[in-house]
């Protein structure tokens, strides 16, 4: 009866040191889950503020887009333009002579020599309607590039927040199954302390182990036996509640 008492003294000491273990868990567990939806809570604040700003931006970038589609239009007419401008300037200055005065095109007349400074000009407007062209499609492309780092960084933060509440919602199931696990292993209803639930636990095991000792140290055939028993429940016990204090801080 008495090695009984013990093993019985030594599985409800066990299975102190269990729970005071699994509640040392679910803490941890909780701790994490609150910090990952503290987390989720910063992550929808930025998200909120990333949408606000990042749909102004995608109509200002749907905006230069379609100005760069514009312009790169303007700018091959203007090169048809002026390439049709050369074609006929060219044609023109190839007949005319240096000293030249009557236009062969207007009929007017020009002093010597003006005549070729008025066609070389009109041949080179067109070189310069094509290079404001080039300018302005390399401004455009400029504000697109700038924009669009700009909204890849709105468009991460937005979406992050799927990602950090699949996390959250982990860790809350993962805190909320194991402190169900626990409540179950300690025959505790919904809302009631499991803290205070497992130090009850374990006052009633070292309870069980005084007494054990005491009825080991009465039916020990020696003195020096019952002492050996009472030092090895003795220092279960203190291990246990070591164990214990380490485990809740």
């Amino acid at each position: 009866l008495a090695a009984e008492n013990e093993a019985r003294a030594r599985a409800s000491l066990q299975q102190a040191v269990s729970h005071v273990e699994a509640r040392a868990k679910v803490e941890e567990m909780e701790g994490a889950a609150l910090k990952a939806e503290s987390a989720l809570s910063l992550a929808r604040d930025h998200a909120s503020n990333a949408a606000s700003e990042l749909g102004p931006l995608e109509k200002e970038l749907a905006g230069v887009k379609r100005q760069i589609e514009e312009a790169v239009q303007a700018r091959s007419e203007a090169a048809r333009h002026a390439s049709a401008i050369s074609a006929a300037v060219s044609q023109i200055t190839h007949h005319l002579h240096d000293d030249e005065t009557d236009c062969p095109v207007c009929q007017s007349s020009f002093p010597p020599g003006v005549l070729k400074t008025l066609a070389a000009a009109a041949a080179e407007s067109g070189d310069r309607e094509l290079s404001l062209a080039d300018e302005r499609i390399e401004t455009l492309r400029r504000a697109e590039q700038g924009l669009l780092p700009r909204i890849a960084t709105l468009k991460d933060a937005v979406d992050a927040v799927t990602t950090v509440e699949t996390e959250a919602t982990a860790a809350r199931a993962g805190a909320t199954n194991a402190a169900a696990a626990l409540r179950q292993a300690l025959g505790a209803a919904v809302g009631d302390d499991l803290a205070a639930a497992v130090s009850r636990r374990e006052a009633d095991a070292r309870a069980k182990h005084r007494e054990t000792e005491a009825t080991l140290a009465a039916l020990a055939p020696s003195a020096a036996g019952a002492t050996e028993r009472r030092i090895g429940l003795s220092s279960e016990v203190d291990a246990q509640a070591e164990r214990h204090r380490l485990a809740t801080g």
